[in-house]
């Protein structure tokens, strides 16, 4: 039979708490009550003054301590449901069979004799008893309790998204968030406690600098971060782009600025991937500023032409001219002269969808060194821009806002497999001029777009003389599968 306290619903199971009798004080100051309220009428009836002002004194002394013991006798339940609420906070809970308000192990209806039918019951079996040539199985250890009774417990506890599991929570087990299906384990669950993730080192080329392993400093003001990094898909194009400040701005006290900038961009229909890169003017002390203007300018501008009829609708003089005119405004609401935010701009445009052949043709434009690189079949082609020479390679035909009618554009088809880099001379001088470079970029542009952090990672490297701003946006032609591992990069020079 079930107990009678499992029919009860919850609200019955609670315990009653006791009525508590009157105390004798109670009862003393009523029979004091009712005693002087007879001698107080007494004197009334018989004129007596004194007798019944005294005696009423005494009735409304009586009658106070009276209503004081009545409000004391109130406050007892109260103060059992506060100290019932503190057991429940520090430790009790509906799952402890201990609390007050514990759930049954288990409500299902348990069977009586009578429904077990007519004859003997069967009895228990003797224990086996292990035998000369077994090993008596282990005492299992008794694992943690379950959350709930009656439910199995999980044996994957959810681990923390960064380091490991998650603490027992203190409160009661049923107002746990629900545990998300498909949630990966944490890298640090499968490690030992204390345990942090290296990076390999970054790349060397041709040795080691003394900027390079130079502690980096802070600028002076507010600057843009010394690092960057973005990964998209959008299409049948797969991107990763990232920039990081020059060794030889960030080692100096205080420190320079990262003066590189880039934005992607796209339509609203999805049809074009847009890319701008610029590099600011080492002489102009504001350049970062006029390079974060130029590519959100020219995002922004080739977006809406693009919108109005495709490739055919840029009008590249009209969007040089509008980034200048956004940079010289730009610095004279902020009071910088137009030399002290020069910089170099490069642009392009990609259909995220290949023609019926699978290949199709990207639109680019630019001033200056900055260039373009096409991965073809494993190797590295530039496509847009001269390699540097003469005794001072930094020499600059043309800068905006002050040259914007110098600009060149150019279109090229790609093939399904290329690979697309827009990057600045700080990387496209390590390509053209530093052995080992153009070789590790491409092996490591060949496969599959790697993490944002291992892109990121790979333009951290050394050599003598590579102390410029680097950025490169990368573009994946044909989109699949997904990230590798942040530490798969495979740094082999």
């Amino acid at each position: 039979m079930r107990p009678e306290w499992q029919d009860r619903t919850p609200d019955a199971r609670r315990p009653i708490p006791q009525q508590r009798r009157s105390s004798a004080s109670q009862w003393t100051w009523l029979a004091v009550t009712a005693l002087s309220s007879c001698i107080a009428l007494a004197a009334v009836i018989l004129r007596r003054l004194e007798p019944a002002v005294i005696a009423a004194a005494i009735v409304l002394v009586a009658a106070i301590m009276l209503l004081a013991g009545a409000g004391r006798k109130q406050e007892e339940p109260e103060r059992h449901v506060s100290t019932k609420s503190r057991w429940r906070r520090f430790g009790k809970s509906p799952a402890d069979p201990r609390a007050e308000d514990a759930e049954p192990p288990d409500r299902r209806p348990r069977p009586s004799r009578a429904d077990e039918g007519p004859g003997p019951r069967p009895q228990p079996g003797p224990r086996p008893q292990p035998g000369p040539w077994t090993e008596p199985s282990p005492r299992p250890q008794p694992g943690p309790r379950p959350a709930n009774p009656g439910q199995a417990r999980d044996p994957d506890p959810v681990p923390d998204a960064d380091w490991g599991m998650v603490p027992p929570m203190p409160h009661s087990p049923d107002r746990l968030p629900p545990r998300a299906p498909g949630r990966p384990v944490s890298v640090m669950s499968e490690m030992a406690v204390g345990q942090a993730y290296i990076f390999p080192d970054p790349p060397v080329f041709s040795g080691r600098s003394a900027p390079g392993q130079a502690p980096w400093h802070l600028p002076v003001g507010a600057a843009p971060s010394g690092l960057a990094a973005d990964a998209a898909r959008l299409g049948d194009l797969e991107v990763r782009a990232a920039s990081m400040v020059g060794a030889g701005h960030r080692c100096q006290e205080p420190a320079g600025p990262r003066q590189d900038a880039y934005a992607l961009g796209r339509t609203q229909d999805g049809q074009y991937l847009i890319i701008a890169v610029a590099d600011g003017v080492s002489q102009s002390p504001r350049s970062d500023l006029g390079a974060r203007v130029a590519v959100s300018t020219a995002t922004r501008e080739l977006g809406a032409m693009l919108e109005v009829g495709g490739m055919p609708a840029i009008d590249v003089e009209r969007l040089y001219n509008v980034v200048a005119g956004e940079m010289a405004g730009t610095g004279r609401s902020r009071g910088v002269p137009e030399e002290d935010i020069c910089s170099i701009l490069i642009v392009a445009v990609i259909p995220t969808a290949p023609r019926a052949d699978g290949r199709r043709t990207i639109w680019t434009s630019w001033i200056g060194d900055v260039s373009l690189w096409i991965h073809h079949r494993g190797d590295l082609h530039r496509v847009t821009g001269t390699e540097k020479t003469g005794l001072d390679r930094n020499t600059l035909n043309a800068v905006l806002p002050f040259n914007p009618d110098r600009v060149e554009q150019d279109t090229f088809e790609l093939d399904p497999s290329d690979r697309v880099a827009v990057v600045t001379d700080g990387l496209s001088d390590s390509l053209s001029g530093v052995s080992g470079a153009s070789e590790f970029f491409a092996r490591q542009w060949t496969n599959s777009a790697p993490h944002p952090a291992a892109f990121l990672h790979s333009l951290c490297y050394d050599g003598p003389g590579q102390t410029d701003d680097r950025t490169a946006v990368v573009v994946w032609c044909v989109a699949g599968g997904s990230p590798g591992p942040v530490g798969d990069a495979g740094w082999q020079t």
